[in-house]
């Protein structure tokens, strides 16, 4: 099933001509799960408890969206997780969202299905987009789709040894076979992949994931220091739902 989330001109594809990168159809893609308790951010349980972590990370998908939509880009899409999410996970996004839920296999396939998804609806670049970086500026993003029109593959390294992001020009299948997945190597391995099938690649700043208390520590500390230097909040909803939760004073 897709769910079209209201009538937002800017998520309209401007074009299907993937050879002229002026008119070329972007498609952004942020994978994202229902916050179901006890199915989200387990790895935060050692401080909060299912439904703390369930809030803090349904703050994640607010803060992500609410990123994704100054960047320039012709359609905004969330690859839903469990299939059959999408009516809720299409409350937390408003409108202008396009929904679609994710193949029920390993990751790899997921975004490889995902990307091929919007590839066959006439995209030219997509982007890929995690929702474990909620403070990633939206100019990171812009930078990527700028990249993938010289390069086949742009990849966001994330300091785990993972990525935040990924984006392709093409679909390109075997980037996501063989990986270990949620393990340090993924970067490297990825990368290997890259340079063995002589892909032409781009490459982002590396970011954090937040994953750990304290992880999410250093995403609050982080976050005062870009308040204090009078910068724009990168995650109200965040913010807004810490302080409930007794680690924001």
């Amino acid at each position: 099933m897709i769910v079209s989330i209201g009538s937002d001109p800017s998520s309209r594809p401007t074009s299907e001509n993937p050879n002229n990168s002026a008119t070329v159809s972007t498609h952004l893609v942020i994978f994202a799960r229902n916050p179901k308790p006890g199915t989200v951010k387990t790895r935060l349980h050692s401080r909060y408890t299912p439904d703390q972590a369930a809030a803090i990370y349904r703050a994640f998908i607010r803060d992500t969206v609410n990123a994704a939509k100054k960047v320039n880009v012709d359609r905004r899409c969330v690859a839903c997780d469990p299939p059959g999410s999408e009516a809720e996970l299409a409350v937390l996004t408003g409108p202008g969202w396009v929904l679609f839920p994710q193949v029920s296999a390993d990751l790899g396939e997921r975004m490889y299905r995902a990307a091929r998804h919007c590839f066959d609806l006439g995209a030219g670049r997509v982007v890929i987009l995690g929702t474990d970086v909620p403070s990633l500026p939206p100019h990171h993003v812009d930078r990527a789709f700028e990249l993938l029109q010289e390069h086949e593959i742009v990849l966001g390294p994330s300091m785990d040894g993972g990525y935040y992001l990924v984006g392709l020009a093409r679909p390109l299948h075997e980037i996501f076979r063989d990986i270990a997945w949620s393990t340090e190597h993924v970067f490297r391995q990825t990368l290997e992949r890259v340079r063995a099938l002589r892909l032409t690649a781009g490459f982002l700043p590396s970011w954090y994931d937040v994953d750990t208390p304290e992880q999410l520590d250093h995403l609050v500390d982080d976050t005062r220091a870009h308040l204090q230097a009078g910068m724009a909040d990168p995650i109200p909803h965040t913010r807004a739902c810490l302080p409930t939760l007794d680690c924001l004073a």
